[in-house]
Formats: C-alpha cells, sequence, structure tokens
C-alpha cells in the first residue's frame, strides 16, 4: 500500500505474508557503500535479499510475488535482488521505472511498489522481460499477488485459491481507500494486522 500525500510525507506500508517459520527470521540492514546511495532494507538474515526498503535520495520500494508465466529471457536477475539494485541506482519513481524495464527478473514475476519523496508513486508488474505500470495522481496506490495491467494480466498463473485470496485482498484495499478513511494512522493498522 503506497499513500503518496499523508501529514508524514509519502509512506509505503508492507505486510509480511512470509510463513511464520520464514517470518521469524527477518531483520533490517543498512548498507553504505563507497559507490552508491545508502540504504536500509528488510532481509533474511545470511542472505543480500531485499524485501522493501528506502534509500538515502527518498525512494521506497516494496515487493511481492506476481504469479506469470512469460517466457524465460536468456539472463534474469533473481527477484530477490532487483529492490536491493534499484534502491542503489535510482532516486525517483521515474528512473526506478527506466531502470526496471531494462532489467529481466524471473519469468514467476513480482509486483513493486514504488513510492519517491516528490509523491510520485506506482506499482511495476514485473515477469520475464515483460513490465506493466499502474501510475498514482496522488491517490493510495496497492496490490496484492495477481497482475492487473494488460501487459501481464494475460500471463496469471494461479491456483483459485490463490487468486482468490489475493483478489479478496485486494478488494478490501479497495473498500477502505475509496471509503476515504486511509489516513496514514489507518494504513498503519491496517498493514500490523493483514
Amino acid at each position: 500500500l503506497i499513500l503518496p500525500r499523508t501529514e508524514e510525507g509519502p509512506l509505503l506500508l508492507k505486510t509480511n505474508d512470509l510463513p511464520v517459520h520464514e517470518g521469524h527470521h527477518g531483520g533490517v540492514r543498512s548498507i553504505r557503500p563507497k559507490g552508491g546511495m545508502a540504504m536500509v532494507f528488510t532481509t533474511c538474515p545470511g542472505t543480500v535479499w531485499a524485501g522493501s526498503g528506502v534509500n538515502e535520495a527518498g525512494l521506497a520500494m516494496g515487493g511481492s510475488s506476481c504469479a506469470a508465466k512469460v517466457p524465460r529471457p536468456p539472463e534474469v536477475l533473481s527477484p530477490h535482488l532487483v529492490i536491493r539494485k534499484v534502491l542503489a541506482e535510482a532516486t525517483t519513481v521515474k528512473e526506478a521505472v527506466a531502470i526496471l524495464k531494462e532489467m529481466p527478473v524471473t519469468p514467476w514475476g513480482l509486483n513493486l511498489a514504488l513510492v519517491d519523496r516528490h509523491e510520485n508513486a506506482a506499482i511495476l508488474e514485473k515477469a520475464g522481460a515483460l513490465q506493466g505500470e499502474r501510475v498514482s495522481r496522488g491517490e493510495p496506490i496497492f496490490c496484492a499477488n495477481h497482475a492487473l495491467t494488460p501487459e501481464l494480466g494475460p500471463f496469471r498463473e494461479m491456483t483459485t485459491g490463490q487468486l482468490q485470496e489475493s483478489e479478496e485482498r485486494f478488494a478490501a484495499m479497495q473498500c477502505l481507500t475509496e471509503a476515504g478513511s486511509m489516513d496514514s494512522q489507518m494504513a498503519k493498522r491496517v498493514a500490523a494486522y493483514a
């Protein structure tokens, strides 16, 4: 869930949807490289993965799976490394979208939520070399685990139960945001219990 405009500034909220046996092993890592931007991100100890994070320029990203079956490019980047790479290089949503356009990922896909300090926000659906984009015009924007864009929607691959669960979470967020009751405090409560 992204709230581009709040009294606290732009907010990116992400639930931890890992299974309990994996979720107990999460952590936060701070990196200050000699080249590239400093960043803070969530990770699993012992890995270089980034599940969500923010860099020193104020670009924040979060990710979730987006079940899609697309042709596999010859070379791909693991979805677990995408956020870290983009946060090291991009300062705005526009720059991140351009970097991601040139970055093929594994074909099963991911949703990426992006927001910058200038209140620009977008959800990117990415699988293989394909990329779809939904852009906020200041309103809250969110994703679950299914594809919605014309670019990836036709490649959706989920069981009936998985799709129903994802669509129900999406519909719940839609009801909350359309009701106009989604301020930063409500969003934090929703993310804490989702």
